[in-house]
């Protein structure tokens, strides 16, 4: 692990970050998603990667990005689910832009 910004103390130390999305309403909330987010040098450091048993395959994605992707992936589940692909969302995009 390497030192990166932490929000939750304001500093950059030692510390995993994770992207969360989540549902909120009056009658309460729930957790939908999560993903680990892994900075950019941690990914370009082959040997560490190793180490840390994170796959060859993952590559660098920024916060929005895994934010974006978890979102697409609800759509997409909730489309498929329903049968309506291609329809809008409450947001007015269609489920392939958001992925």
């Amino acid at each position: 692990m390497k030192k990166q910004y932490c929000g939750t103390t304001g500093t950059v130390e030692n510390c995993q970050v994770g992207v969360f999305l989540s549902y909120v309403s009056a009658k309460g909330h729930t957790l939908l998603d999560r993903e680990l987010y892994l900075p950019k040098e941690w990914i370009d450091d082959a040997e560490c990667c190793r180490e840390a048993v994170i796959p060859e395959v993952i590559a660098f994605r920024t916060k929005c990005e895994l934010a974006r992707q978890m979102i697409g992936t609800l759509v997409g589940s909730r489309d498929s689910l329903l049968g309506k692909r291609n329809k809008l969302d409450h947001s007015g995009a269609k489920a392939e832009e958001l992925t």
